[in-house]
Formats: structure tokens, C-alpha cells, sequence
């Protein structure tokens, strides 16, 4: 498996300070919890939301976890995902460090307002260039918690799920936030800032929630519906991070993990929309490529342009592409 230069961090800080306001706190599942929606907070739903947008893209995902923002070897990441309320601040810096030398950080709302300690950490706050009115740490005790709360203007009036916060855009300085998308009643929704030779986006939503609540019909068993504004808001950085990915799929909702050896790549088509489709499936082959297959069709026709494999097939729920070297 090659390493995917996308990345989501999972928090480990974070739940030592969960619901700490409240006198009998309800209960909080995530170890034993089967379900990604429910009995957990907003930024753990949060991170499954966009997992699901990247799946949904063909877009491999590693998770990472605080110690690993430190460590030479992430600095190969393109586009880290962040939605931890807690950042340790060594991990903080760590971040910014890497968003100088060319990295994209994605931010959802309340994230990295505060350090292990729970004590108020500014370090990412104020390299986006944006100050929160009030930190935003949402539970999600059963998924209807999660209610429609205004919406977003992006090419559709697009439905936020969830808390939204209350963005500033700091006064003018070496970090200017430029406000990309706004909510409908006027308020930031989205600001992107540059950051040395990177950048970082700030949503003052989850729009990881609202993509998994956007899916509000059931095709054979499938969550269907999802809403392909989100998806493109939640993967863009990726495009434009230029990260270069080892499978492409012409159409959504087709899950694509690829698995590489010495004697070829074998990648697993997962097909969500619920109703087959033809795809063409793109991949990209370390050396010449004798035959390709599909586990449902048997051999395929294919063509190869340099180190991308191309073909095109029938997908129903499930298939397996074998190239062979």
C-alpha cells in the first residue's frame, strides 16, 4: 500500500475534556460505539463525515495521530483534515511549520482553540487569520441532533447540519484571511489564507456532518442522496494540492483503494450509489502493464500512456481490478 499524501488526524486530546461542563454528563461511546453518528461529539462525527466524502472520491486516506504532526515523515502529507477542539501545542506548531513548506490544513469549526490542557491555543487560529467568537464543541448524543441550522452559498444553497461559529477575519497583516464562501444571512462560512507556501481553510461549519446528513434516501440498503456540492467542497483542497492519487474513477460514490506488489496492483471497486454504473477506472502502474482483469468480468481491454493503466467496465456493488505487471 503507497502511502496516501492525504491525512486526518485523530484526536487524542480531545476526549479527556468532553461535556466537562456538565454536572451528570450524558453518555459518550467511542470505543465500543458501532455507530460512526451517534453517541459521540461533533468533531468525531465530523471526522467520519469527511472520511466518507474522500471514500466517495476515490481518495485514499491515512489517520494520523498528534505525535506523528511532529515527525519528519509527515512532511510527504499534501492535506492534513483537522476537527480536534484539544491540539498539544508542540503538535500546533508542527502543523504551521508544515503549512509554511507547502502543506494544505483544513479546518472545521472549533478546531484547535485549545491545547492538551485545555487551555485557549491561538497558533492556528491566528495563522487563518480569523478569531471564533465562541468555541463550538457539539455533541451528538442520537444523529437527529444534528439540525439544520442555515446554509451555505457555494454554486447551490447547499443545508449545514450542526453547530455553526461565528468567524472574525482579523485585521490586515502578514496573514490576510480572504473570505471564500458565506453563509446565507452574510456571516463567513469559508476563509482560505496563505501561509508562507501553503494554506489553510477554515469552515465555520462541519461539513463533514453535513454531507452524511445530506444522505436522506435509501437505495438497496445504501445511504443515498449525498449531496455532491459538500463532497466537491470537502475534496477540492486535494485537487488543489495537486496530490497526486493512485486510482481515478469517472464518476462519485466509488470507493477505490489500491493495493500494490512486486507483480501488480490489485484495487477494490466499492460501489455506493446503490445501482450499477459504467466507470472508467484510472491507474497508476509503477512499470509496463501485461493484462488487466476484473474479478466479476474476467480480462479487460486496456491502455497505458506512460505510468496510467485506463479501463473501462460495467460496476455493480462490488469488483476487484487485478493489473498485472
Amino acid at each position: 500500500m503507497k502511502t496516501s499524501p492525504v491525512a486526518i488526524l485523530t484526536p487524542q486530546s480531545s476526549p479527556l475534556w468532553d461535556l466537562e461542563e456538565y454536572k451528570n454528563p450524558p453518555r459518550i461511546i467511542d470505543g465500543t460505539n458501532p455507530y460512526m453518528d451517534a453517541g459521540r461529539m461533533g468533531y468525531m462525527v465530523e471526522m467520519h463525515g469527511l472520511f466518507l466524502a474522500l471514500q466517495h472520491s476515490a481518495i485514499p486516506v491515512r489517520f494520523v495521530d498528534e505525535q506523528k504532526l511532529t515527525e519528519s515523515d509527515f512532511q510527504s502529507t499534501k492535506v492534513l483534515y483537522v476537527t480536534a477542539p484539544d491540539l498539544p501545542a508542540e503538535a500546533a506548531e508542527g502543523v504551521l511549520q508544515w503549512v509554511q513548506k507547502g502543506g494544505t490544513l483544513v479546518m472545521a469549526a472549533g478546531t484547535a482553540g485549545f491545547d492538551r490542557y485545555h487551555q485557549p491555543l491561538q497558533t492556528l487560529e491566528q495563522a487563518a487569520g480569523v478569531r471564533p467568537a465562541a468555541p463550538i464543541r457539539m455533541p451528538a448524543f442520537q444523529y437527529a441532533d444534528a439540525k439544520v441550522t442555515g446554509q451555505l452559498t457555494s454554486t447551490t444553497a447547499l443545508p449545514v447540519f450542526g453547530e455553526r461559529e461565528k468567524l472574525e477575519l482579523l485585521p490586515r497583516g502578514a496573514n490576510q484571511a480572504r473570505l471564500a464562501l458565506r453563509f446565507t444571512d452574510g456571516t463567513p462560512a469559508l476563509t482560505e489564507t496563505k501561509v508562507g507556501k501553503g494554506r489553510i481553510l477554515r469552515f465555520a461549519c462541519y461539513p463533514g456532518l453535513s454531507y452524511r446528513h445530506s444522505a436522506t434516501e435509501n437505495t438497496n440498503g445504501l445511504p443515498s442522496g449525498f449531496s455532491e456540492g459538500w463532497r466537491q467542497l470537502i475534496v477540492q483542497p486535494v485537487r488543489d494540492a495537486g496530490a497526486e492519487l493512485p486510482v481515478h474513477v469517472s464518476k462519485p460514490l466509488v470507493e477505490a483503494p489500491a493495493l500494490y506488489s512486486s507483480t501488480g496492483v490489485a484495487v477494490t471497486l466499492l460501489n455506493w450509489r446503490g445501482t450499477a454504473q459504467e466507470v472508467r477506472v484510472t491507474v497508476a502502474a509503477d512499470r509496463p502493464v501485461r493484462r488487466v482483469q476484473s474479478a466479476e468480468r474476467g480480462p479487460l481491454r486496456f491502455q497505458q500512456s506512460g505510468n496510467k493503466v485506463t479501463v473501462d467496465l460495467p460496476l455493480g456493488d462490488v469488483d476487484v481490478l487485478q493489473v498485472y505487471y
